[in-house]
């Protein structure tokens, strides 16, 4: 196909492209034929004025200025050509001139505005940025914070340096209640019974039916803590009541002779 364009007409035309290419000029208008979905056509910037026929682009698409000459404009060229197309079926023709469109209808050329021209010129231009595929090295990663950085945001926003500490080095966690409870204590064979609670506080009311899972072995975690007698099914609730009853009949010594 071939594209008849009314170059002055089209760069006259304003409020189409994007700013970075407002005021274009004719090579400008040819990088963006070429680098559109006309860049496999045959192209001629039809200009009024006189100047040598030259290929702005180079080799890379054969897109061709054509001056029309001393004494002559270009809306009277394109006509002409238009009229001495043999298969006008194939060209298209961009001018917003009156005439000239008037004259592609009555040939059956395509034709476009200037403005119609110019969009598709920008939307090509836009696409072609978006699907572009970035070259050179990926960035690098940014650099990690020195210990003496990492201190002075821990100061400036008080924060807790534990965050900022190694998971290795960071303080385990607390045990789960399963884990912390102590299984219940074997009797002792010099005395053949359970031992009783040892001096201190009266325990509580023995506790009722507990739902909590049963104690597991938690590897190598080890609890040195006291056992607690409010927790489930440590003691049975009948040793519980009899050491209740032992601690309610020994005798105050502080009552004793």
């Amino acid at each position: 196909m071939a594209l008849l364009l009314d170059t002055y007409n089209i760069l006259h035309t304003t409020g189409v492209l994007p700013p970075e290419f407002a005021g274009p000029g004719i090579d400008d208008l040819a990088g963006l034929v070429a680098a559109s979905r006309y860049a496999r056509e045959t192209v001629q910037m039809i200009c009024d004025g006189t100047g040598q026929p030259r290929r702005p682009v180079g080799e890379d698409a054969d897109i061709r200025v054509r001056f029309a000459g001393p004494g002559a404009d270009a809306d009277t060229l394109i006509i002409e050509m238009i009229d001495a197309a043999a298969d006008p079926k194939r060209v298209t023709v961009v001018s917003s001139d009156g005439a000239i469109q008037r004259a592609a209808r009555r040939r059956r050329c395509a034709a476009l505005t200037s403005e119609e021209f110019l969009d598709h010129l920008a939307r090509d231009n836009d696409s072609a940025n978006r699907t572009a595929t970035p070259t050179g090295p990926a960035p690098k990663p940014p650099a990690p914070l020195s210990s003496d950085q990492v201190e002075r945001w821990i100061d400036i926003f008080d924060l807790d340096a534990a965050d900022f500490a190694e998971p290795s080095a960071r303080p385990a966690a607390p045990a789960t209640n399963a884990e912390s409870r102590p299984s219940a204590p074997t009797a002792d064979p010099a005395c053949g019974s359970t031992p009783g609670p040892s001096s201190g506080p009266s325990p509580g009311p023995a506790p009722g039916p507990s739902h909590d899972p049963a104690p597991t072995d938690s590897g190598d975690d080890v609890d040195d803590s006291p056992p607690s007698l409010d927790h489930g099914p440590v003691f049975p609730g009948d040793v519980l009541d009899q050491a209740e009853r032992l601690l309610d009949d020994e005798p105050d010594p502080r009552e004793l002779p």
